[in-house]
């Protein structure tokens, strides 16, 4: 039986709770992730060297609109990678190219605009059972929103929202954007002491045709609460604790089909009566420290960890144990993150997971290794992912997963 963590996350939503009530001073997605993408989770690497080569990439701290320095900037990056998949009779391979763009625009003291749109483009060669749009060419939006901050300290965005800022894959792929609205108050304690409380209120997308569906279905909505503490109390030491609420509502019978495909317990053989056997609400809590010795080599270590209170024992949980050992020279920079993971049946709607890691009811390895060549501005990365069916499933089988790629770093205009 999988290992379960809960007096961890309760220690943590308590830190967090008690930070958020004893402030002393206010101050100032997409296709399937790919491991080169940013990650929140990816302390003293890939976002810090976001931080020093666009500083507005961070999904929770992008500053004010008074604090642009032109009406008009931005970045963007392409990468390009090799990438293969094997789960039971299905098997593919493909070549993809990734483009991403970002432009910010101040429309006034108060209010900006941004705007994040992108490309993949697969040559392949897929042969699969269940139909999945993690492997299409498509044009894409991530943080896409119109910005209003009436005080430097609390700010509201309205657009099409990344789900990147959760940090938590097994809840929701971190490429997902979602249209809504999202309220985030920021707490200063000092330079390297953050706090950022967050709510947002979302509608996650599907499509589904009329035929396939018995009438009219509600609105669904994506509900989240949730506060990220970042820290650094001395150089080559920090880290980051998040913690959170979650609620699915409304889940339309197409995405209960798909997610039965995909790991959740099924329903129905079609897509007109499927529907989730359990409702999903619960809480989601991580953490991750960084250890480094004179800006040399170091470590990460980290947690990720998801509950379904809605579910029973043994279908409601997920954790991601993530390890991660770096050199740090002056002309590159060299990680490899192992991660342990398990995701159950019924912890989250399958269809907004992380397909790379098999959706839900998985549990397996991955190995991702990074090399970042700081002089010429660009990384090559590889992942390979092993994961297993926790519950046996006719749709699911043992799946291997490997990807190889080049990426620039973020270059501004």
């Amino acid at each position: 039986m999988v290992c379960r963590t809960s007096i961890w996350l309760s220690f943590l939503v308590g830190i967090l709770f008690s930070l958020s009530i004893s402030v002393p001073s206010m101050a100032q997605e997409f296709p399937e992730d790919l491991p080169g993408q940013v990650s929140p989770e990816d302390l003293n690497s890939h976002e810090s060297q976001q931080d020093k080569m666009a500083p507005n990439v961070s999904s929770m701290r992008i500053g004010t609109p008074s604090s642009l320095n032109k009406r008009y900037q931005g970045w963007w990056q392409v990468q390009t990678s090799l990438l293969t998949r094997d789960e039971g009779t299905d098997q593919a391979f493909a070549s993809v190219v990734t483009a991403q763009t970002n432009f910010d625009v101040k429309l006034a003291p108060m209010l900006a605009m941004r705007l994040s749109p992108g490309a993949t483009f697969f040559s392949s060669q897929f042969q699969q059972r269940i139909d999945n749009d993690d492997y299409e060419s498509q044009f894409y939006i991530g943080d896409s929103f119109l910005q209003i901050v009436p005080v430097s300290f609390l700010e509201f965005r309205v657009g099409s929202l990344s789900q990147q800022f959760i940090g938590n894959n097994q809840l929701v792929a971190e490429n997902r954007a979602f249209p809504g609205l999202m309220e985030i108050g920021h707490v200063d304690f000092d330079s390297e002491t953050h706090l950022d409380i967050t709510a947002e209120q979302v509608v996650p997308t599907s499509r589904s045709l009329d035929v396939d569906r018995e009438g009219k279905e509600p609105m669904p909505f994506f509900h989240t609460q949730s506060a990220s503490f970042r820290f650094e109390p001395q150089e080559g030491f920090g880290g980051k604790l998040n913690a959170g609420h979650f609620t699915w509502l409304s889940l339309p019978s197409k995405v209960a089909y798909d997610s039965e495909l995909l790991g959740n317990q099924p329903t129905c053989q079609s897509e007109a009566c499927s529907f989730f056997n359990y409702s999903f609400e619960g809480f989601f809590a991580g953490g991750a420290v960084t250890w480094s010795k004179s800006q040399l080599f170091g470590i990460t270590a980290g947690i990720n960890h998801v509950s379904n209170t809605d579910a029973p024992y043994g279908r409601g949980n997920a954790e991601d144990w993530r390890l991660e050992p770096f050199i740090d020279r002056k002309f590159y920079r060299a990680a490899l993150a192992i991660d342990y993971f398990f995701s159950e049946t019924d912890v989250t709607p399958a269809r907004y997971t992380s397909a790379r890691f098999g959706n839900n009811n998985r549990e397996g390895m991955a190995f991702t290794a990074k090399i970042h060549f700081k002089k010429y501005d660009f990384s090559v990365y590889g992942q390979y992912v092993s994961a297993n069916p926790i519950v046996s499933d006719s749709n699911q089988f043992h799946l291997t997963s490997a990807i190889l790629g080049v990426e620039t770093d973020y270059a501004s205009f």
